[in-house]
């Protein structure tokens, strides 16, 4: 039983480290993915952006004013989408952003600024890759050693605390 307990401990802690290692992976196709609907966004706001530097000293949000205090409804509806379309900006530079620098900077940018559905989409389509470079290995072995730890040390203090409750009722039993 020893032996067996043992086995699944050892696969346990080698799915966690390719599951890790495989994350960089998922981190670059949805970085590009990222920069693809940023790049999108801001060719959308192109037209306006030029506008706005004819008639407005280059500023989105005085145009964006300008058609809110328009009596027109076309012009307020324009200018909830240019601001829509200021915002999706602001939001997905700010994605772009958090997913430079080192691996676990990248790692933890997915975490805090992730577009949910924009996850769902990568990993619809995601093909896992195993990244080889020294980052990426120490990152797949200490991610996947931490992943391992985990439910290790739950049982480690379950049981310890299990102990402690039969030396307790033992102890009152007597």
């Amino acid at each position: 039983m020893r032996a067996v307990l043992g086995l699944l401990d050892r696969l346990w802690l080698l799915a966690c480290v390719l599951a890790a290692g495989c994350l960089p992976g998922f981190i670059l196709q949805y970085r590009q993915r990222m920069l693809g609907r940023l790049d999108q966004v801001s060719q959308d706001l192109a037209p306006w952006r030029q506008i706005a530097e004819r008639y407005h000293q280059g500023s989105l949000p005085d145009l964006i004013a300008h058609h809110r205090a328009s009596a027109d409804a076309t012009f307020m509806a324009e200018a909830e989408a240019i601001e829509l379309m200021v915002k999706s900006e602001a939001s997905l530079q700010a994605v772009v952003d958090a997913l430079q620098g080192s691996l676990l900077q990248q790692a933890l940018g997915l975490v805090q600024y992730a577009h949910w559905a924009d996850v769902q989409a990568v990993w619809s389509i995601y093909q896992p890759t195993f990244s080889l470079d020294p980052e990426g290995l120490a990152f797949a072995l200490l991610l996947g050693a931490l992943l391992w730890f985990l439910p290790v040390a739950v049982i480690g203090i379950g049981r310890r605390l299990q102990r402690r409750r039969r030396a307790t009722a033992d102890a009152a039993g007597n």
